[in-house]
């Protein structure tokens, strides 16, 4: 019996055959979530073994105007979509399930909204076939209660990746991220609680000495860019009310 749960290897035939049809059949999709990372991060492939990482489903991102066609698209290759969260997420999300492959994917249009909110339009293309490294970035750092797989998936981008000061492909983008995040204190706070997330947890994954070093300086060196980077008066505003007041949607409300 096939099993909804797979390695990357086992849902990375699915994966490029969506993105190389959707070149031919005219409309744009990129990869993003936990399957975006081990792609990006493939050099890393022994730290995933080490994690034993699985996957659910597949996570992809297209934009409003390409709704219709990847509505057809994933109909003609057997998925059924459910319609109650594409319309009660107002368009936003789509959920497509083949019950003969037991496969699952999840469709967000434009934006990645969950604790916090990512817009994508402007961004979307950055990167090919994945959103940019910054945004798989802050899709795993938005999360308020994070879990142990985010937080390996979070450890390997970043030990992979190197910050940089503006846009480039394969870099994070820390300027794009430091800026995001002075002008929303409830994202800001959890992305620096998050930092410290990680570095807690690395001590007992089985890293090497030289990628815990290099993992903490760049979280260090995330930390204080953003932390010192100017903040509007709507994010000093909010910051006044601190924990006071839910910062953060819940995962009931998403």
């Amino acid at each position: 019996m096939l099993e909804s749960i797979r390695k990357y290897d086992d849902w990375k035939p699915l994966v490029d055959k969506i993105l190389n049809d959707s070149k031919r059949k005219g409309f744009e999709i990129r990869l993003t979530g936990g399957l975006a990372i081990h792609l990006h991060c493939e050099k890393q492939n022994e730290m995933f073994e080490l994690f034993r990482r699985k996957y659910a489903d597949v996570d992809l991102v297209c934009l409003n105007k390409d709704i219709e066609k990847v509505r057809k698209y994933f109909a003609a290759q057997g998925f059924e979509i459910n319609e109650e969260v594409y319309t009660f997420s107002e368009g936003k999300r789509l959920i497509f399930e083949n019950k003969k492959t037991i496969e699952k994917l999840e469709v967000f249009v434009d934006e990645l909204d969950f604790c916090h909110k990512i817009d994508l339009r402007e961004r979307f293309v950055i990167d090919y076939p994945t959103i940019s490294v910054s945004d798989l970035l802050l899709s795993k750092m938005q999360i308020v209660k994070i879990s142990e797989k985010d937080l390996q998936d979070l450890s390997v981008l970043i030990i992979e990746h190197e910050l940089s000061d503006n846009e480039q492909k394969d870099s994070i983008n820390i300027k794009y991220i430091a800026k995001l995040l002075s002008k929303n204190w409830g994202f800001y706070f959890t992305f620096i609680n998050n930092i410290k997330n990680i570095i807690e947890f690395i001590g007992n994954i089985g890293l090497t000495e030289e990628n815990k070093w290099r993992l903490i300086q760049k979280l260090n060196n995330l930390k204080n860019i953003i932390m010192s980077e100017e903040k509007n008066i709507k994010w000093k505003f909010r910051a006044f009310f601190g924990k006071r007041i839910k910062w953060y949607k819940a995962v009931s409300e998403i």
